[in-house]
């Protein structure tokens, strides 16, 4: 079996290796960024859940650690996410509003098509008020990954709903394409967040 830095360098070449193809035929890149484009259209029912899922699954491996509570210093270090969550809260009504009124004449005649992209911005901004809550219950470190859960979400909710705005207007497709690229890469580093939550988690156990 190899070993993990083996692997890990094996992934680095890897990603190299896509990075390099990327610059050298950029046509291929769009092309792959397209059809992931594609894969997200259709599961556009389900997307402004899927952080949440993922932590639900993460929360069941770690459920003995959640229960434990946190270290002082942990406690005192979640003034600063507490504070964020407002700060993202107020972006999200901002941009909900701006919606509203790019909307306005749809919105007007019956038109369903803009429900979407204000759902996901609506949806993100309960996550980050819900993030803001969790953290005035700090007796247990369940109060620190749902905290991390709805700003995950709530930010991926963001990305969602920018690129679902995009996905409505012709003139907007180079944003789409970029849009696609950020969510995938988001959805790389939630991956990531969760294997050390995993480490965390089982280190704080021994």
């Amino acid at each position: 079996m190899p070993s993990k830095p083996f692997v890990k360098l094996l992934l680095f070449v890897a990603a190299l290796n896509l990075l390099a193809l990327s610059l050298l035929f950029p046509e291929l890149f769009i092309k792959a960024l397209l059809i992931a484009d594609s894969g997200l259209a259709k599961c556009s029912p389900v997307l402004p859940f899927v952080p949440l899922v993922l932590y639900a699954v993460l929360g069941t491996a770690i459920r003995t650690y959640l229960w434990k509570s946190p270290r002082d210093a942990t406690a005192l270090a979640l003034d600063r996410p507490e504070a964020s969550s407002l700060t993202l809260a107020g972006f999200c009504f901002t941009s909900l509003s701006f919606l509203l009124g790019f909307f306005k004449d749809e919105l007007k005649k019956g038109d369903t098509t803009p429900e979407r992209i204000l759902f996901f911005f609506a949806s993100a901004l309960g996550c980050f008020i819900v993030a803001y809550m969790v953290l005035r219950f700090r007796t247990k470190n369940l109060s620190l990954i749902l905290n991390q859960a709805f700003l995950d979400n709530g930010l991926w909710c963001v990305l969602v709903g920018f690129w679902a705005f995009s996905r409505q207007i012709t003139a907007l497709s180079g944003l789409l394409i970029v849009f696609t690229f950020f969510i995938l890469v988001y959805a790389g580093y939630l991956v990531l967040h969760f294997r050390y939550w995993l480490k965390f988690a089982r280190s704080n156990l021994t």
